[in-house]
């Protein structure tokens, strides 16, 4: 091989290479910042405001968001207020940040083994790759104590330690200072896993927003 062809290849050898890091770099910055936006909307009291008045009201969670869309706007009527049920489900801002089709959030009920009835849910975004990988219908039945076989996400333990951090902060958060309840309960993990071309590029898993209601 010539000299010059051999040149000509470590050009467009380092061309490339130059092109993957500059790639991998605004893609980086870009979902960094989206996962910023997202730490003010994720746990927002507007997101699982309906969820909530569905849960006071009859004592465990609605199947599907559009049930408890429906059951808060029977409420409205009876007490004459003016929100459409498409004021109610645009409020609860379901728009997935990460979606690279304008996607929404999905919503999962998490139901008891013996009971039957929905006792959590999952809020679970398209997450890093951009798209719901996870696939379920209204028909298929996750449970609270099994759900993780059914879902390929990158943050089970994260989101289960957050959903922790929460439950302990309802409980004694009132009662100790921020510095003495950071000091016993260490701040909530960062659920928004690490940018990677890779995941970006083949990605089959999705991301965990919420279990469960938090207060």
């Amino acid at each position: 091989m010539r000299k010059g062809s051999i040149k000509l290849v470590l050009l467009s050898i380092i061309i490339l290479l130059l092109g993957i890091i500059a790639a991998n770099m605004c893609l980086s910055r870009s979902y960094v910042n989206t996962a910023r936006q997202g730490r003010h909307y994720r746990y927002g009291q507007y997101s699982q405001w309906p969820l909530k008045e569905y849960y006071d009201s009859l004592g465990y969670f609605p199947r599907s968001v559009e049930d408890a869309v429906d059951f808060v706007d029977i409420v409205n009527n009876y007490y004459n207020f003016v929100d459409s049920k498409e004021d109610i489900r645009a409020r609860m801002m379901l728009g997935d940040m990460y979606s690279r089709k304008d996607g929404e959030i999905v919503y999962i009920p998490l139901y008891d083994y013996k009971t039957k009835i929905p006792t959590s849910f999952i809020f679970l975004s398209a997450g890093i790759d951009g798209k719901m990988d996870n696939q379920i219908s209204p028909s298929d039945t996750l449970h609270t104590n099994t759900w993780w076989h059914d879902l390929d996400v990158y943050n089970y333990g994260e989101a289960i330690l957050l959903k922790d951090f929460y439950e302990k902060w309802s409980e004694n958060g009132a009662l100790l200072s921020d510095s003495l309840f950071i000091k016993y309960y260490p701040p909530y993990p960062d659920l928004e896993p690490r940018f990677s071309m890779i995941k970006y590029l083949f990605g089959k898993k999705d991301w965990i927003i919420q279990i469960g209601l938090v207060e």
